[in-house]
């Protein structure tokens, strides 16, 4: 194998969710950089630099004006959660860049890691991120009414696709559209193709 074929190896192992979250993190972070050279043009010069230019102690100061600062576009604070998100999502680029750095662990960013956690817990006595989405919880019940109903059903193309959406989310706790498009039959598959007696398969 050559380097070329070790690189695509990585880059198909990465999560495309995990990729664009770690893009819209950047993005945010540089726009925060942005505005807040407009805003404070005499600031620290080290705040405008790029991430990957920064030292580590840079790193925590900057990122702790972010955390601090950021809003979304219409200038509402990010739920605590997000926040997090956003930090490990820097810190997934970093890494994948080749930086190592450790923002939740290590020792030079414990200034950002009191920012993040003073944050969160500000916005937590705030009721943001306290409501959690939640899909409820189909009983037998309800899903029996779906099959007498006609709302699970064979008849039509769009039923079927349905049907065949629940049941796979009901037997192999399938969650994401991606985790739906992973099944595979074959070696290692999560599925067994059978036989009834009168040869017909399931």
């Amino acid at each position: 194998m050559q380097q070329k074929d070790l690189d695509d190896l990585i880059r198909k192992g990465l999560s495309k969710n995990t990729e664009s979250k770690c893009k819209w993190a950047l993005n945010l972070f540089e726009k925060w950089q942005q505005d807040r050279k407009r805003r404070q043009p005499n600031a620290d010069s080290f705040m405008f630099k790029d991430i990957m230019n920064m030292c580590d102690e840079e790193i925590d100061r900057c990122l702790s004006f972010f955390v601090a600062e950021v809003r979304n576009k219409s200038g509402k604070a990010y739920k605590p959660n997000s926040l997090y998100e956003i930090i490990c999502s820097i810190q997934h680029h970093m890494r994948k860049e080749g930086r190592f750095i450790s923002i939740l662990d290590d020792k030079t960013f414990q200034g950002l890691r009191s920012v993040l956690d003073s944050k969160m817990k500000e916005l937590s006595s705030r009721g943001l991120g306290l409501d959690k989405k939640r899909a409820e919880v189909i009983s037998a019940e309800q899903e029996d009414i779906t099959w007498c109903k006609g709302i699970l059903g064979r008849d039509t193309p769009q039923k079927l696709l349905d049907t065949l959406l629940f049941q796979l989310g009901l037997h192999f706790a399938l969650r994401a559209s991606q985790e739906h498009r992973n099944l595979r039959i074959g070696e290692n598959s999560q599925i067994t193709i059978c036989s009834e007696l009168d040869g017909t398969k399931y």
